[in-house]
């Protein structure tokens, strides 16, 4: 078994620790953190439940230190209210074409 990089938040980081994290950052900030977690299993040769746990523990590092890295997809209710809103476009346009 490989050994695992330091964990999240820890001040005893390392050139092999940053290019460890550099790829699976990059996932977790794109919003694929299924690819992060088959990524940190590959890599440090663990079990997929420590996997998910140490990918866990990184995002919630990175949200608190690089929350503006993440891609910030609409939430759930803005989809609501942009979809509202096209609604009462088109209707305004279909009363105005009468």
């Amino acid at each position: 078994m490989s050994e695992q990089p330091d964990t999240p938040g820890s001040n005893s980081t390392t050139d092999a620790d940053d290019a460890f994290w550099t790829e699976i950052d990059a996932d977790l900030f794109a919003g694929r953190k299924i690819d992060a977690i088959k990524q940190y299993r590959q890599l440090a040769n663990v079990e997929l439940t420590a996997s998910k746990q140490a990918i866990d523990e990184r995002m919630m590092h990175l949200r608190e230190t690089r929350e503006i890295d993440f891609d910030k997809p609409l939430a759930k209710g803005g989809y609501i209210i942009a979809a509202f809103g096209v609604f009462i476009v088109v209707l305004l346009t279909l009363y105005i074409l009468q």
